[in-house]
């Protein structure tokens, strides 16, 4: 029945849930000696170069993060201002920080918001928000991609293109594993080609 499935789903989702648990446990109090034993060898010390590269990465990702949803939420605020919103400093930040899940985007508010000044006659003002709307996604696709590219030491369109990538294939945490994952391919693809070169 209905109700003996989703109670198998759940059960499954709960039981992933806790070996992830547990197994992050067991890392975290071996982790010394899980990379202290990496560092003998050179693929390991390779490895460990890489895990180091990613995390830095995922870090300067969240950074990017904040950027865009100061720069959104500055932009909002005074698009909000200017269409008469009495809130507009808390409509602000609220797009800023929709705007940080891919599933909606600033597009979530303002577009609605829009359609709504439009239906009421109040042109002017939806062609601001709008026009906000665009601003935010020229912000996102600028600043993200270029400071997320410079980490890496790829160009912004390369990094552009592994987040697309990492969309089609992941959904919405592809905006993050897609870079990751071209970095790892680099990496890996640099530290082999060291170790060969170390081999020769």
């Amino acid at each position: 029945s209905l109700s003996v499935h989703m109670a198998g789903h759940m059960f499954r989702r709960l039981f992933q849930v806790l070996i992830t648990i547990i197994a992050t446990f067991f890392m975290i109090n071996d982790y010394e000696d899980i990379r202290n034993s990496l560092l003998q060898s050179e693929i390991g010390r390779g490895f460990c170069r890489v895990v180091t590269k990613c995390r830095a990465v995922l870090g300067t990702y969240l950074k990017a993060q904040g950027v865009v949803m100061l720069l959104d939420g500055a932009l909002c605020t005074a698009a909000f201002h200017m269409a008469g919103q009495p809130y507009y400093i808390t409509m602000g930040m609220l797009v800023a920080l929709v705007d940080a899940l891919p599933v909606l985007g600033a597009g979530g508010i303002l577009i609605p918001y829009s359609i709504i000044m439009i239906i009421y006659g109040e042109i002017k003002k939806a062609i601001i928000l709008i026009a906000a709307y665009g601003g935010c996604v020229v912000i996102r696709q600028i600043t993200e991609p270029k400071m997320v590219g410079q980490r890496i030491g790829v160009r912004p369109l390369y990094t552009i293109f592994a987040m697309y990538v990492g969309y089609g294939l992941f959904g919405v945490f592809g905006f993050v594993l897609g870079p990751l994952g071209m970095l790892v391919g680099i990496e890996v693809y640099r530290e082999m080609g060291g170790y060969c070169s170390c081999g020769d």
